[in-house]
C-alpha cells in the first residue's frame, strides 16, 4: 500500500465519518425540544393537574371538614388556576419564531413571562389564605394540621422548582431572538 492510496483511504473513511455524524446531528435535533414546546408541554400539565385537583381537593377536604364553603373556595382557587396555565399555554403557543420578526417573539415571550407573575401575585395570596382558612378549620386535629403544613411545604419546594424551569425556558426563549 502506497502513500497515496493511505491518503485516499483515509479520506474515504473521513467522508464517511462525516455523513455519519451529520445524520446523527440531525436525529438530535429533530429529538431536541425547544424552550417554546416546553413552556407549552409545561403549562398543559400544569392546567390538567390543577383541574383533576379541583375534583380531588373537593373530596379530600369535604373528608376532613364538613364545610362547604372551605371545599368550593379550594375548588375555585384551583379552577382559575387551570384557565390561567390553559391561557398561558395558549399565548405561548401564538408565538410563531419562524414566521415572526425577532422583536415581535420577544415581545410575546415577554409578555407571557409578565401574565405569568400577575397570576401568581393573583394565586399565592388566595393559596396561603386558603391553607390559613383550613388550619383554622381543623384546629383540633393535629393530623390534619401535619398534613396541611407537609403539602403546603412540598406544595412550595415543587412551585419553585418549576418556576425556576419556566423562567429558564422564557430566558432562553427570549435570549435565542
Amino acid at each position: 500500500m502506497d502513500m497515496e492510496e493511505m491518503r485516499r483511504n483515509w479520506e474515504s473513511i473521513d467522508g464517511r465519518l462525516t455523513n455519519i455524524e451529520e445524520q446523527l446531528d440531525s436525529k438530535r435535533l429533530a429529538k431536541m425540544e425547544t424552550s417554546q414546546q416546553r413552556l407549552i408541554r409545561q403549562y398543559r400539565v400544569l392546567s390538567i393537574v390543577a383541574f383533576i385537583f379541583i375534583f380531588v381537593g373537593w373530596e379530600c377536604i369535604h373528608l376532613i371538614s364538613d364545610n362547604i364553603r372551605l371545599s368550593t373556595a379550594f375548588a375555585i382557587v384551583f379552577a382559575i388556576s387551570s384557565v390561567m396555565d390553559f391561557f398561558l399555554m395558549c399565548k405561548v403557543k401564538m408565538i410563531d419564531v419562524a414566521e415572526m420578526p425577532v422583536a415581535e417573539v420577544s415581545d410575546l415571550a415577554k409578555q407571557c413571562r409578565r401574565y405569568h407573575h400577575v397570576f401568581q401575585i393573583i394565586l399565592i395570596p388566595l393559596v396561603v389564605a386558603l391553607i390559613i382558612w383550613f388550619v383554622m378549620e381543623c384546629v383540633h386535629d393535629e393530623y390534619a394540621i401535619l398534613g396541611v403544613i407537609c403539602g403546603a411545604v412540598i406544595g412550595l419546594f415543587i412551585g419553585l422548582w418549576k418556576y425556576m424551569q419556566i423562567m429558564g425556558d422564557y430566558k432562553s426563549l427570549i435570549k435565542r431572538m
